[in-house]
Order: C-alpha cells, then structure tokens, then sequence
C-alpha cells in the first residue's frame, strides 16, 4: 500500500483536509488512467512499469526490510494504490466547470502563455489548466486560503526557476490563496505533518525482531563464531544478498535489527564485531590483529576466509553506530579463480565447451558445469547435467541444490520448447524426469523457505526492481534540476544490479533468457550515465567506469540503448579505471582469439546461441570503446583486434549492424593510433564490399579530414582500389564506387588514370547512377555524358507512378531525384518543365523545393533544410530571399532548436 495516499485518505476521513476532485481529474482517471495503470501492472510485474517512484519509495520505507519487501507482489501494490484513489476521488466534491474559468483558460490558449504553453513543442494542455484552475476557483468562493497542491507534472504546474514553486503565471490568477506546490507525496505529508496533523500509527515504522535461525556457540571466540556461522548459512548458498545473512546474530546481538544500511556495507551493532575486522591488518605471513586470537585453531586461514567470505558476498565496509566505516582489507590472491563465473568473464570459452562432457560425484562441481552448459548453449547437455545434480543432491540429502537444480529443469523445458523444432524438442526433454518442485520446498531449512518460494513465484527480482527503478528516478530527475538523491543512490543502484546478478550466477540458478532480470539493465545504465554527467556532489556521482561497471553493461545491455542513452545525455567519453588484471582491452583480445578460434575449429562447432551472444558481446564492447577513455597502447590493441574479427568475418548483416560503430570508434581514437592502423582501416573497406557499398570509405575519408589527419597510401592500397574499381557492377547503384573515388582523387599520380579508367568504364557500359557518383569528384567528363545523365534520369522521373501513400509530411521521397536535383543545383542547369511537373507531384517538399520564392510558408518544414544537405542544396538555398527572411522572423518570435539548427546549416 502506498503510505501516503493511505494517509491522505484518514486525514480526509478525520476531516483534518478536504480533497477536491475537478471534473478533469475525474473523468481522466476512472475513464483512463485507472486501466492503464492497472494493464501495466499486469504486463510488466517485474519492470514495475507505471508505477510512480515515490509510492515505490514510500512502500520501502516503510515496509519491514528487503526480505518482507518482496512478499507483496507488485500487482497486489499497485491493486490497493488504485482502491485508496478510488476511495479519495469517490468520496470527494467534485468541482464543475465555472464559467470564468474556461474564459480565463481560453484567453491563455489564444496568447499561448505559459506554464501551459511550450515554444519547443506545439501543445497547449487545456486539461491540465482546467484541473488546477477549477481547483483554486472553488477554494476562491469557498474563501479557502490555504491549498496544497501534488503533481509530479513539473513541465506544466512548476516555476521554471524553481521545480518546488508553483508557476507565478498560476499564482498571480489567485493572489489571496497560499499554494503549497509538491511533486512527492512524502513531501506534501511532511508538510502537513508540520502543520499539526498527526500520523495514523499504523503507519509508523515499528522495529523488527531479531529473528535466529542458526545456532551459534556463543562462548567460543568470535573468530570461531564467525566461521560457525557461515559454514551454516553458506552451506549450499554461495551468494545471498545482505538482507539474507546480516540480520542475525553474531552480526546483531541486540534484541532488533539495525536500521543502518549503507551499500556495500555490513550494518552491526556487535562491539567486539567491529574491534575485530577494524585491527586486522595484511601482513607478508597473513593477517596482524588488535585483539587477541588465543584459542583459535588454524586462525590465519578462518581469517582470510571470513573476509573473502564477505566480499564475495557484497561487503566491502563494517559500519557501527556513530563510529567511521572501515574498510575491510583482503590480501590479494593472485590465482585464477576456476568457477565458470571467473572463466565467463574472462572469456575462457574454449576451455568451457572442453570441460561439459566431464561427469563426477562432486556437486558443486557438477552445478558448475551445468551452468556452464547453459551458458555456451549447450541446452540438451545442460539438461543432463542438472539432472545428475538433481540425483546427487537427493542422494546427499542437499535439499536446497536439489531444489535449485529443479528451477533449472523448469526453466530450460520452458526455454527448449519455445525455441526449438518439435523433434529437436523432444529429443532434449526426454531426458528430464517427472518431478513436482513444490514438494521440494518444505524439505529446505526453514530460513531459505521464503527465499526458494520467491524464486519459484518468479519474485525475487521484484526487490531489486523497486530499488533500480526508485534510485534511477531521483538520478535522473536530479540531472534533470528536479529533487536531490540521497548521497548513496549511486551505490544503492550498482549494489542492487550487482546483487541481483551475482545471485543468480554464483547459486547457478539459469535466469538470462527471461527478461525480467534484463529489463533492469535500461534504468540502470540510464541512471548510471546520468550520475556520470551530473554536476554536483561527488558521492551522488561516478567519477568513471570501472571494469565492474562495464561488465555488468557488456552482458546485460545492447548496442541500441547504449548509444541511445549516451546521446541522450550528450556523452562524447567515458573516463575508465582498470579495476581487473586482465582489464578492458585485454578482455576484448581474448574475446576475439575465441570468435576467431571458434571458426578455425571444425572439432568443436559453438552452438548458435553462444555465436550470437558473443557477437552481442563484440557488439557492445566496440560501442564502449567508441566513448571510454583508453590509453594509446589499449587503443592500438583494441584496433588491431577489430581488424583481425572483422577481416575474416563473412556475416554482413553484422557487418550492417557495426558499421557505424566502427567508423565511430576510429573517429574516437584515431589520434592515438599510429598511421599503419589508419591505412588497415582504408584496406578494410577497399576489400569488403558490404562495408564499401554501406558508404563506409568516403565517411572514413570524411573522418580522417575533420580530424587534419592525412594518409598516404602505399601503391598496394592504390593497386587495391583500382582492382575493386574497375571489379564493381556498373549497371547498379553503388555507394561503394563513390567511397573508392574518395582514395584515388586525394592522390596526384592517380587522377589521370582515374580519369582513364572512369571514361573506359562509361563508354563500356553508361550507367546514370556510377556517373553521377563520378561527376561529384571528376572534372572535364566530357558533356556527351552530362546529357546522358540529365536525359535517362528525367525519363526514370516521368515514368515513375503517382504516389499512392503519404510519408511523415505528405512527400513520396526519391533519393535519385535527390541526386539528381544536387546535380543540377551544381551545374546550376535548369530542369525541363515535364520534368519539374513530375518532381512536384511527389509531394509538398519538393513543391518547395523548385519554388522557394512562391512557396507558402505556412506550409514550411524546418526539418526539409536537412533531408538531402549538400554543400550544393546549401548554395541553392542562399539565393532565396524569401527562405532566409522566413528563419529570421521565425526565430525573432520565439527560440526553436530546430530553427536555430537549421539556420546555423545555412549560415556556415
């Protein structure tokens, strides 16, 4: 239940406040809003999709910790927000339209005033006005001078100068009432709680008992006890999140839990707790300590455990009472962890797909091969392998791997019958046993009941989700100058992603082939590169990416929203800090060794699951390095191992996809790179048609040129261009023809044989299309050729049917007759009348176009200007009178971006 609006409702009930209803309101919610919210519950419990992030908040806060947090399910939430909306708008006076006030709304949408007006879009919000404005006219009759008002809408209800103020063009339409403006409802309560209202008690935080569920030797030494401890609660578990493991004693001896939580901090009130992991120091033989460790058999060795214990399990601080948090200091091991988490993340590919078929007694061992079966797309092995689990955990009596084991079964049949032909289907599955996974349940302890039930209810993210989606929301509004994070909300996001993921992966619970856990990635980068841009305190920020951050980025993102959000919030580069050995660069090289090493193997074929999450992984990796920071040397070995992939790869539609990517990433680091990797760039696309026919060489060239690089290419390269010149089709249109003229042309020595060759190769067969790619790089063609040109594209444009539909703006858009108009705007020839006639009937943009000075510009498109922009439309654009006066009066009556975008193409 959402606290706030609870607490509304009883202070309605107590008559403490009067809820006004406008008809606006009314109707919007119960014939909308209400459905809509409630649709979105259903189809999207586990993003927590429209649901408002201080309810998210409240519901935390005030529930009893992680762990209860995830009882209630989302629907249920979102099910008592709309009863208790219902109930406040149902039991509340609705206020009809008063007669001025639609006068008063009226005048204000002619004059286009604002808040209700916005020059960068063309909207006027007459509902919006009309709900505050009946509001504050009943107040006016009712001689209420006191109203509060809650809307998170700050782009139409805020003052502009400041999102915590009602805007002064509503304030000044009722002077005599005092308007309380809030965008949360833990604010307006807050508010009034000040005003002298009390809160219900229901609703007030009670503390929660200590509940212990492992029986500890108290009278033997913490160290020991510590180690009694985990070796219990850790037993079949080799990840729990915090909630799950500190809450009980020896973390907490007083009789509740602590309320302290920091991320990545392990909350205690024990005294002796705190003296202990506070006077452990590193030393050459293993660990120096403040308090006495007589008693304590084999001390160093349960020293280092406990402490590996706690970092691999999210703690990496101790906090107690007022005291300074410390951090926990854990010698470092430098031996290469063996689990096929470690050998995931260092791409250990190979080494993986030999192990699978390797079958033994040893469970955890027998886990870790299954998961590792899964992950490389072995389903059917995968199968096999928690099938054995599954008998071994029974045989052993470890009920709660048998019943993780269980989970997977479920989840691979689910995954396998969806995914795979109905032979192939049953082929895998017959060998999976019948077995009921509720039944398993009550066999656990009692203290991982819950948790196993969540995992089987599908709701152990629902916690996580609550925490990215409340933390995301306050970055991203902070950004935005709209409310302030807490000074941890950074921190709480990571930890929340980080947990959540390491969960699932180090129990060896499948997971990543339902989305829900992958829905958590789009808010999480998002806040993420929000914080990274925002200004203000360093502790509500990240300062860089860490290879931490990158990993979790490469696995659980695509390409798409990485770049979508880095341009959304205009990041030309990310600072990185190595964090690992083997660090970004490196991981990226042996990534490439396996794809590479993968197709050079006919003895071991990957399946087609792990192909293509490896070449989403390359995908999302090269975006990265479009934007990180990387020093000269990870740049050149980043360069030098796109190339290698690249130049043997045979998919073009990945090709397709990485083409922009590519060009990106040489944009990015090309001043670091030295000359040899420009001119293997050139060769790339010289040899790769796809590539060449994408346009990537003559946007390489244009890359090279903003940059003042100039390449000098060796005869081999020149000798190459030619070769694919002279090899390419000449009846078709080809962008990659343009892109080879782009290298020959920059070369002295080369443009009389240019010259020859493109002669030849219009004599031998004329295309239109290769000659006006050559025409905008080659001079003296002889004129024969030009009327060519002209006469056979005319003929394609008259013969072309009427248009039968309208695109955006009512406009059949043809890039030939594009190409074609920038030919004649840079002969500066004129059109035939049948000609032009025919442009025209495509549609408004090109009646535009061949009439600028007779043009109804009430018509206009700021967005034509850029649909084709050459150097030569831009010429053609500056002769029109009428067109530069029509942007000077548009941008003297109001700032458009658009406008002044466009007039700066024109200007330049």
């Amino acid at each position: 239940m959402d606290i706030n609006l609870a607490q509304f409702k009883y202070w309605m009930e107590q008559k403490d406040i009067e809820h006004l209803t406008p008809d606006p309101l009314f109707e919007e919610w119960f014939n909308k809003h209400r459905e809509v919210t409630r649709g979105k519950a259903k189809g999207a419990r586990h993003t927590n999709a429209g649901m408002n992030a201080s309810s998210k908040e409240d519901a935390e806060q005030f529930n009893d910790g992680a762990e209860s947090a995830a009882e209630d399910s989302y629907q249920y939430f979102v099910d008592s927000q709309i009863t208790i909306i219902d109930a406040l708008l149902n039991s509340s006076p609705v206020v009809r339209n008063f007669g001025n006030v639609l006068e008063r709304i009226t005048e204000l949408e002619k004059s286009k005033a604002s808040p209700f007006y916005h020059r960068n879009r063309e909207k006027s919000n007459k509902n919006d006005a009309l709900i505050i404005f009946l509001a504050l006219e009943y107040c006016k009759q009712a001689n209420i001078s006191e109203f509060v008002f809650l809307s998170g809408n700050t782009e139409e209800f805020a003052s502009q100068d400041d999102k915590s103020k009602i805007h002064p063009n509503i304030a000044k339409e009722y002077p005599d009432i005092n308007i309380h403006y809030f965008k949360e409802a833990k604010d307006a309560v807050e508010f009034l709680q000040k005003k002298g209202l009390k809160l219900v008690d229901q609703f007030k935080r009670r503390p929660k008992k200590v509940a212990k569920f492992i029986n500890i030797d108290e009278d033997i030494h913490l160290v020991d006890q510590l180690h009694q401890y985990f070796e219990a609660r850790f037993d079949q578990w080799n990840y729990l999140p915090k909630a799950y493991w500190t809450k009980h004693y020896p973390f907490v001896v007083g009789p509740h839990e602590i309320s302290y939580n920091q991320p990545f901090t392990l909350g205690t009130d024990n005294p002796q707790l705190y003296a202990l992991l506070k006077g452990l120091v590193p030393s050459p033989l293993g660990y120096n300590s403040a308090i006495s460790l007589d008693g304590v058999q084999d001390a160093q060795t349960k020293i280092y455990v406990l402490l590996k214990q706690l970092a691999n399990n999210g703690a990496f601080f101790v906090s107690f009472g007022d005291e300074d948090n410390i951090r926990l200091q854990l010698r470092q091991d430098n031996n290469s962890c063996l689990c096929h988490d470690c050998r995931w993340r260092r791409f250990d590919i190979s080494v993986m797909l030999s192990q699978i078929d390797f079958k033994s007694d040893d469970l955890a061992m027998m886990m870790d091969l299954g998961y590792s079966a899964y992950k490389l797309g072995h389903y059917k092995k995968s199968l096999e392998l928690f099938v054995h689990c599954r008998r071994l955990a029974m045989k052993k009596k470890k009920y709660l791997i048998q019943f993780i084991a269980e989970l997977n079964l479920t989840t691979l049949v689910r995954v396998v019958s969806l995914s795979n032909s109905e032979q192939d289907r049953d082929n895998m599955l017959k060998v999976v046993p019948n077995f009921d996974i509720e039944t398993t349940i009550p066999m656990l302890p009692n203290h991982d009941q819950a948790l196993a039930q969540k995992l089987f209810n599908d709701q152990f993210l629902d916690v996580a989700a609550l925490v990215v989606e409340r933390e995301a929301g306050r970055l991203r509004r902070y950004h935005r100058g709209d409310g302030f994070p807490s000074t941890n909300s950074i921190q709480y996001l990571v930890e929340a992603v980080r947990d959540t993921r390491e969960f699932f992966v180090k129990n060896c619970i499948v997971y990543d082939d339902y989305m829900p856990f992958r829905s958590l990635f789009e808010p999480f980068f998002e806040a993420l590169i929000a914080s990274f841009t925002t200004k203000g305190v360093a502790t509500m920020r990240i300062a860089n990416l860490s290879d931490v951050d990158l990993e979790m980025v490469i696995e659980m993102g695509n390409r798409r929203t990485i770049r979508s959000v880095l341009e959304h919030y205009e990041v030309n580069k990310l600072p990185y800090q190595r964090f690992y050995k083997m660090g970004f660069a490196n991981r990226f090289q042996r990534l490439v060794d396996e794809l590479i090493s993968s197709k050079n193997s006919s003895s071991q074929p990957w399946p087609t699951k792990l192909i293509r999450k490896t070449h989403v992984y390359f995908e999302n990796m090269l975006m990265l390095a479009c934007y990180l920071e990387l020093n000269p040397m990870e740049v050149e070995s980043m360069s030098k191992d796109i190339l290698r992939f690249l130049n043997q790869l045979d998919d073009s539609r990945l090709l397709t996809t990485l083409r922009q990517d590519l060009l990106q990433f040489v944009g990015h680091n090309a001043l670091n790179m030295p000359e040899d990797l420009h001119l293997a760039f050139y060769k790339l696309g010289i040899r790769n048609q796809r590539l060449r026919d994408e346009g990537f060489l003559q946007s390489l060239c244009s890359t090279y040129k903003v940059l003042g690089i100039q390449c000098f290419f060796p005869t081999d390269i020149i000798e190459e261009a030619f070769n694919a010149l002279e090899a390419s089709t000449a009846t078709e249109w080809n962008d990659g023809i343009e892109g080879l003229i782009c290298i020959l042309k920059g070369q002295p020595e080369t443009m009389e044989r240019l010259h020859t060759c493109v002669l030849r190769r219009l004599k031998v067969s004329f295309s239109a299309d290769f000659y006006y790619d050559v025409s905008m790089y080659v001079d003296n063609l002889p004129k024969e050729y030009e009327d060519e040109y002209v006469k056979r594209t005319g003929a394609y444009i008259q013969s072309l049917p009427a248009p039968v539909m309208e695109f955006g703006d009512g406009t059949d858009f043809d890039p030939r007759i594009d190409r074609f108009l920038n030919f004649i705007f840079m002969k500066q020839g004129v059109i035939s009348d049948a000609v032009k006639s025919a442009i025209v009937r495509r549609g408004i943009y090109y009646d535009w176009l061949l009439n600028l000075d007779s043009f109804d510009y009430t018509h206009f498109k700021v967005s034509w200007i850029d649909h084709h922009f050459t150097v030569y439309y831009k010429r053609y654009f500056r002769t029109s009178k009428k067109l530069l006066d029509h942007f000077k009066e548009e941008l003297k009556r109001f700032y458009s971006k658009e406008y002044s975008y466009a007039y700066c193409l024109l200007s330049i």
